[in-house]
């Protein structure tokens, strides 16, 4: 398949349509729909795009500078996610990337639904305008070592922050908004990310916080957070992507992506990320307090934040699997990451719409792992991880997805807490740091196939025809995928 070209900030239509042209002629007849519909879309952007520039003019030079845009912005973060996908060798997944894509920017709701993003867009950027933020300027962050988990090891992290910069990214016509957002897309599979509508409307609704009442008519504070760490010559190289939520007695945040360019993954820059990630939790709990009139406990460093919660894939032991599910694994045990074994988690069907009546035999959510990280060593009891979860999971309403299905997850997820005392403390197990420790997590637990069948039998997942490995041979793979001499490794 064609390679994508490369343009300007402003690429034109003309040159991406010459582009669409090269893909076509080595693509497959349905691929080659997908690829007319996508660039039939941009020509509708388009004309949208001049309908409301004439009329953000009036507002001031700099928002009509933030709009004018649109088009092109589709436009270069269509290119740039075609261009990646253009380089995928196996041609079914090529295939369904650019299906991926193409149901990302049609418009099945109709012309208005451009306008209306466009309109939400004005309406983010003039409140910007207002408290004298200007939406282009790159706004920086840092990790505050007081705040980070006891695991972490701060020389490590500053190093890596003398290599890389790290930029909020709260506007989404911004250029970094543009590169994370293709980074994001690309790396992620279908079924764990959401659409552009859905994030850029997040985004501007909560890129600031707001307070909210959730589906139980209690008042929360929201915050948009999205981070992208940059090399020395301005590129893109991770994103990390989550949301602070915060009630009357926890705040959270909950990390719902983290996302790095196979060249730079050990380079501590996710550990980056998240830690300044954290880091900025600690100022928007600060701002939720104020908002909402509470005041969250302290701990020893002063932290106001307390909780991260993340959502990991179970430990396999299929040669195909083990490295990711492994490298995660121990990448998260050793930024002081807890599981819940007691929480059969479940990450909501985000391609379900919203609206739909539920059907359990057609919605398709995916089991986790719930996972915690008790900023300044706070305990846990079986009330607050319901709120934790709770919480969560509305984050999830809040970007459109179906409630009912959220609410059949919290259900399922929450069965064996619900039975427990409030007030008693939750049982939480380490997460592996090393692979040693891996392999005392899959003989207590078991692997991703014997914790499906033990504690989501109700969702039974596609078999794989793979042939696992014991996990002592499973041991020697992951070592020596990362470069640590071994005897031998039976695969």
């Amino acid at each position: 398949m064609a390679t994508i070209t490369q343009t300007s900030r402003q690429p034109s239509l003309e040159l991406f349509s010459k582009d669409i042209l090269a893909m076509m002629g080595t693509a497959s007849k349905d691929v080659q729909n997908s690829l007319r519909d996508i660039h039939n879309s941009l020509v509708a952007f388009k004309t949208e795009e001049k309908n409301t520039h004439s009329l953000v003019k009036r507002y001031s030079p700099e928002l009509a500078e933030a709009n004018k845009g649109e088009v092109a912005f589709l436009t270069e973060q269509t290119i740039q996610t075609l261009n990646t996908i253009s380089k995928i060798k196996d041609k079914a997944l090529r295939k369904e990337k650019i299906d991926d894509l193409h149901n990302e920017i049609s418009d099945p709701e109709g012309d208005g639904k451009v306008q209306r993003l466009i309109d939400g867009q004005n309406a983010r950027t003039k409140e910007m305008l207002k408290n004298g933020v200007k939406p282009f300027t790159p706004q920086y962050v840092s990790f505050d070592k007081v705040f980070c988990p006891k695991d972490i090891n701060v020389e490590k992290l500053q190093r890596a922050s003398d290599n890389f910069k790290v930029e909020s990214v709260s506007v989404p016509l911004s250029k970094n908004f543009i590169d994370a957002y293709a980074l994001y897309l690309a790396l992620f599979p279908r079924d764990e990310t959401d659409t552009f509508p859905k994030l850029m409307a997040f985004c501007n609704k909560y890129a600031d916080g707001a307070v909210t009442k959730n589906s139980l008519g209690e008042r929360e504070y929201t915050r948009h957070i999205m981070l992208a760490a940059k090399d020395d010559k301005g590129k893109v190289v991770a994103i990390g992507l989550g949301v602070f939520i915060a009630g009357a007695e926890i705040n959270e945040f909950y990390l719902s992506h983290i996302a790095v360019l196979p060249e730079y993954r050990k380079s501590d820059v996710a550990t980056l990320i998240e830690t300044s990630m954290i880091s900025e939790c600690n100022k928007y709990a600060k701002d939720a307090e104020k908002k909402l009139g509470v005041s969250y406990p302290l701990d020893k460093n002063g932290n106001k934040m307390m909780y991260a919660v993340i959502e990991i894939d179970f430990p396999s032991l299929r040669p195909s699997e083990i490295v990711d599910t492994w490298g995660r694994l121990i990448y998260h045990g050793k930024n002081g990451t807890y599981i819940i074994p007691s929480m059969r988690y479940l990450q909501p069907d985000t391609t379900y719409p919203d609206g739909k009546a539920y059907n359990e035999n057609d919605y398709a959510p995916v089991p986790l792992l719930f996972s915690v990280i008790p900023v300044g060593d706070r305990s846990v009891i079986a009330k607050t991880a319901t709120q934790l979860l709770r919480s969560m999971e509305e984050s999830f309403k809040a970007l459109g997805n179906n409630a009912e299905g959220i609410e059949a997850d919290i259900k399922y997820a929450t069965e064996k807490l619900n039975a427990m005392d409030p007030s008693a403390i939750v049982p939480m197990t380490h997460l592996p740091r090393n692979v040693e420790e891996i392999k005392d997590l899959i003989r207590k637990l078991g692997d991703a196939d014997k914790i499906l069948e033990d504690s989501y039998s109700k969702y039974p997942q596609e078999a794989s025809s793979e042939e696992k490995l014991s996990v002592d041979n499973a041991a020697l793979l992951f070592l020596a995928n990362r470069g640590i001499s071994v005897h031998s490794v039976v695969t």
